[in-house]
């Protein structure tokens, strides 16, 4: 292999590893700013559960 190929083939390997590790940062910052929100209605409905759970309890201990 010429230097020439060599350093072809080299920068196009280079600029795929980039292109795939910035493709991988885009998908994590995606991820994470949609998942937030998810996580915060998560916790809410788990409160509700807990909240309902808690009255079905004293009700069936009324009757």
């Amino acid at each position: 292999m010429t230097m020439a190929n060599w350093q072809s083939s080299h920068n196009s390997n280079t600029t795929g590893l980039a292109e795939g590790i910035e493709k991988a940062r885009i998908s994590r910052d995606f991820h994470n700013t949609n998942i937030e929100p998810l996580n915060i209605e998560i916790e809410k409905i788990n409160k509700e559960i807990e909240e309902l759970s808690e009255k079905i309890n004293m009700y069936l201990k009324e009757n």
